[in-house]
């Protein structure tokens, strides 16, 4: 049987599995993933849930470890490789670091979802201009 990575639930009836990827994270949509309420961050599901939140904090989860050390001689920072589950996903295009300004000194580290760290790069080197 197939079951919910969010919610941990079987589905209930083969008519109901549905698979939604949404940024890494495959759900199994059963009556309360259904796929309706788990591709927005305004719709709250049935009970009570917002599906999307949790989708994002178990692609959070998965991520790997982002370290910074601050020392005499400077700043230190160590990002451990990503965690493939496919062959399909090239290290080249999911960076755990990436520099806000030109010149190094601010850096953005992320675990997780890579649209919205993305999306916070971008403003952040908007604000950093």
């Amino acid at each position: 049987r197939r079951h919910c990575l969010i919610c941990s639930s079987p589905a209930a009836m083969p008519s109901l599995w549905r698979s939604v990827t949404l940024l890494g994270v495959l759900a199994t949509a059963s009556c309360s993933t259904n796929p309706r309420y788990a591709t927005s961050t305004t719709v709250w599901a049935p009970k009570g849930r917002l599906l999307q939140l949790e989708h994002a904090q178990a692609a959070a989860a998965r991520g790997s470890s982002v370290v910074a050390m601050i020392t005499k001689d400077g700043v230190y920072i160590a990002a451990a490789g990503p965690k493939f589950s496919s062959r399909l996903l090239a290290a080249s295009v999911t960076p755990k670091l990436a520099s806000v300004v030109p010149d190094g000194s601010i850096v953005l580290a992320y675990a997780g979802v890579g649209p919205d760290f993305r999306k916070l790069l971008v403003t952040a080197q908007e604000i950093a201009l």
